[in-house]
C-alpha cells in the first residue's frame, strides 16, 4: 500500500498534465520569440531573429526548444512536453530538498499541492522559461545545501554553481539565487568557519563565469541585455515614478502596492495592473490573504530559527519582487513548493496549539494533513473543471484571441503576400509566417500613417484591445484621419481587417 499510493498519485498527475497537451501556442509574444530563436539555432543562424542578435532573452529555453525542434519538428505539443517535463523533474527535486527537513509527509503534500495548482500548470506546461527556471532553481538549492553539509566533497558545490548559472540563463531573476547563496555562505561561515569557504567559492565562481560570460558575449554582439531590459521594465517612469526621479517615498509606496498585490495573488491568477481596478475583498481574496499570511509566518520562523539556503534565497527573491513594478502569479510559481511547505508547517503549529489546549495532541498531524488534502482536492478540481482550465485544454483560441486567429488565417488564405500591421505582431507572424509590422506608439495620426506607408503595409488588423489601449490610442486615430484611403475588408466579431488603398 505504501508503494501503491505514491504510484497512483504520480499517474494521476501525469494524466492531468497529459490532458493539457495541444498544439495551441500561448497567446503572447515571449513564446514566439523563443520559437524563432530555436528555429534560427537549428538553421545555423545563431541566436538571432531576422539576422539580429537577441540579448534580451536568456538562452536556456530557446536552446532546449532547438533540441525539441529536432525531436518533434514544428509540433508545439512536443515542445510543451519537453519543457514541462523539466518542471515535473523540478517537483521531484523540490521534494528531495524539503524532505531533508525531516517531515516527509508535509514535504510530499506541499509538492503535490504545487503539482495540481492551476497557476503552476498554466506557466510550466507551455512554451515559457518557467519550467527550466523552476528545475534549475530547485536543483541549485538542493545541491547548494548538500555542498555546505559536506564541504569536503567538491562535486555538490560545483554542481550547485552550474545549476545557479543555468537558472540565471533561464530567467534573469535567477540572480536572486546568487544573492541568497552568498548570504547563506555568510551564515555558514559563522557556523563552520573556514570549512564554509570552499563550497561558497565553488558555488559562486562557476555561476558567475557562466552567466557573466553570456552577458559579456551579448554586450559584445550589441543590443540591450536582459538585465538592462528588465530593469527598465520594472522601474519604468510611467508607472513606477511619474516624475522620473525615484525617491524613498515613491519606493515605499511601490513596496506597499506590491505587498497588497502579492497578498491577494491567489484570488486573481491574472494579477497585474488590472488588479487595481478589481474588488479584492471577497471570499477568494480573503482566502488568498490567509494562505499568504500563514506561509509568511512559517517562513519567518524558519528564517529566524532554522536558517537554510531556501530561506536566504527567498529573502533575496522576495526583495526583488517587492521593488519590481509588477505583481503576477508567474513570479510566485517558482517558489510554490516552499510557500506551501511553510503554509502546512504553520497550520500544523496552530493545530498543535489547539490540541494542547484540548489535551488531544494526536489531532494535530491528521488535521494538518486533512487541510492540505482539501486544498489539493480543491486545486485539482479547479485544474480539471474550471473555465480557465478548459480554455487552456482546448486546442482552439477563443474570445479576442480567437477573433485575431481567424483574421490571421483569413489573411493567410486570401492575401499571402500582404504586409500586415497588427498589435499582436508575433502571434500573427506565427500563424501566417508573413511580413508583419507591429504598431508603434506614435500618438500623431499623420506620423502613424506615414509609418504605415514607409513599411508598405497593405492590411491592418484592429482588435478591440481593452487592456493596453494601443489600438484606440495609436492605430484607430490614423485610420479615421485617412478614412478615404482605407476600406473595411473583413470583420471577425469586434476585430476588423482594413485594406489600405494603393
Amino acid at each position: 500500500m505504501k508503494k501503491l499510493l505514491p504510484s497512483l498519485v504520480i499517474l494521476a498527475v501525469v494524466a492531468l498534465y497529459a490532458s493539457f497537451i495541444n498544439n495551441k501556442l500561448k497567446f503572447g509574444s515571449d513564446a514566439v520569440d523563443y520559437y524563432r530563436l530555436a528555429e534560427s539555432i537549428c538553421a545555423g543562424n545563431g541566436y538571432t531573429i531576422d539576422g539580429q542578435f537577441i540579448s534580451k532573452w536568456p538562452p536556456v529555453t530557446p536552446t532546449l526548444m532547438a533540441v525539441g525542434l529536432g525531436l518533434f519538428n514544428n509540433d508545439v505539443g512536443g515542445q510543451k512536453v519537453l519543457l514541462g517535463s523539466l518542471a515535473l523533474a523540478g517537483l521531484v527535486v523540490a521534494y528531495m530538498l524539503l524532505a531533508r527537513r525531516g517531515n516527509t509527509r508535509l514535504s510530499a503534500l506541499a509538492v503535490i499541492l504545487t503539482a495540481v495548482s492551476f497557476p503552476f500548470i498554466y506557466w510550466v506546461w507551455d512554451i515559457s522559461s518557467e519550467g527550466a527556471y523552476f528545475f534549475f532553481t530547485m536543483l541549485a538549492l538542493w545541491l547548494g545545501h548538500r555542498g555546505f553539509e559536506q564541504p569536503t566533497k567538491l562535486g555538490w558545490a560545483l554542481g550547485a554553481g552550474l545549476a545557479f548559472g543555468l537558472a540565471i540563463l533561464s530567467r534573469t531573476v535567477g540572480i536572486a539565487l546568487l544573492a541568497g547563496y552568498a548570504l547563506y555562505a555568510a551564515v555558514s561561515f559563522l557556523r563552520l568557519r573556514q570549512a564554509a569557504l570552499r563550497p561558497a567559492i565553488l558555488g559562486l565562481v562557476p555561476a558567475l563565469l557562466l552567466a557573466g560570460g553570456w552577458f559579456w558575449y551579448g554586450k559584445q554582439r550589441g543590443g540591450e541585455g536582459s538585465v538592462a531590459a528588465y530593469s527598465k521594465y520594472g522601474f519604468r517612469p510611467d508607472t513606477y515614478d511619474p516624475t522620473g526621479k525615484a525617491g524613498l517615498k515613491t519606493s515605499l509606496a511601490q513596496i506597499k502596492q506590491n505587498v497588497q498585490g502579492y497578498a491577494f495573488i491567489f484570488s486573481i491568477p491574472d494579477a497585474s495592473l488590472r488588479m487595481k481596478k478589481m474588488n479584492r475583498l471577497n471570499a477568494k481574496g480573503l482566502l488568498s490573504v490567509l494562505i499568504m499570511s500563514l506561509a509568511v509566518v512559517g517562513y519567518g520562523y524558519h528564517l529566524c530559527r532554522r536558517t537554510e539556503l531556501p530561506e536566504c534565497y527567498l529573502l533575496a527573491y522576495g526583495g526583488i519582487l517587492l521593488l519590481f513594478n509588477w505583481y503576477d502569479i508567474r513570479y510566485v510559481v517558482p517558489v510554490l513548493p516552499l510557500l506551501f511547505y511553510y503554509l502546512g508547517w504553520t497550520v500544523g503549529r496552530i493545530f498543535e496549539w489547539v490540541s494542547h489546549l484540548l489535551h488531544r495532541p494526536i489531532w494535530a498531524a491528521p488535521a494538518t494533513t486533512g487541510v492540505l488534502l482539501l486544498l489539493i482536492l480543491a486545486n485539482a478540481g479547479i485544474s480539471t473543471l474550471s473555465k480557465p482550465a478548459k480554455r487552456l485544454r482546448s486546442p482552439k483560441y477563443d474570445g479576442p484571441a480567437g477573433e485575431l486567429h481567424e483574421a490571421a488565417l483569413w489573411i493567410k488564405a486570401n492575401d499571402p503576400n500582404a504586409v500586415v500591421m497588427c498589435r499582436w505582431a508575433n502571434m500573427t507572424w506565427f500563424w501566417t509566417r508573413q511580413e508583419i509590422v507591429g504598431v508603434p506608439l506614435l500618438a500623431n495620426p499623420d506620423g502613424m500613417w506615414q509609418h504605415m506607408r514607409e513599411k508598405k503595409v497593405t492590411l491592418v488588423i484592429a482588435d478591440p484591445d481593452e487592456f493596453s489601449g494601443v489600438t484606440g490610442k495609436f492605430l484607430e486615430p490614423a485610420l479615421k484621419r485617412h478614412a478615404d484611403e482605407v476600406e473595411l475588408a473583413k470583420t471577425f466579431g469586434k476585430t476588423r481587417v482594413y485594406r489600405l488603398k494603393s
